[in-house]
């Protein structure tokens, strides 16, 4: 299947990768044509819908926030991997339960 990827701080490019193709897969191609090391690499989907962000309170349970993501933008609760600040929510725990994040990506508690 053919991807189009777009690196925010650089170029738009396609990338060849089979129908079977894991994220993991994806992720090594775009590092090797780009010169990025895997690991670094975040990913988001853009479906095309316009539902906009998602507004999160503190009180949230991270499966509710998942169930939002699959209604609004079709992503399957089981594909999902949701993380902030290399913090890997977990689908048992509320938002409150993680570090706050302000000024971009920099955690606080």
């Amino acid at each position: 299947m053919k991807v189009t990827v777009e690196i925010l701080t650089g170029p738009l490019f396609n990338i060849e990768v089979g129908d079977d193709a894991t994220i993991a897969d994806l992720k090594k191609e775009i590092a090797a044509q780009q010169e990025l090391p895997s690991d670094r690499l975040i990913l988001t989907l853009d479906s095309g819908n316009k539902s906009g962000p998602h507004e999160v309170g503190s009180k949230e349970p991270v499966l509710e926030i998942k169930r939002n993501i699959e209604q609004n933008l079709g992503v399957p609760m089981s594909s999902q991997i949701l993380s902030v600040s290399g913090w890997e929510f977990v689908d048992e725990l509320d938002m409150e339960d993680y570090p706050i994040v302000t000024e971009g990506t920099k955690p606080t508690r």
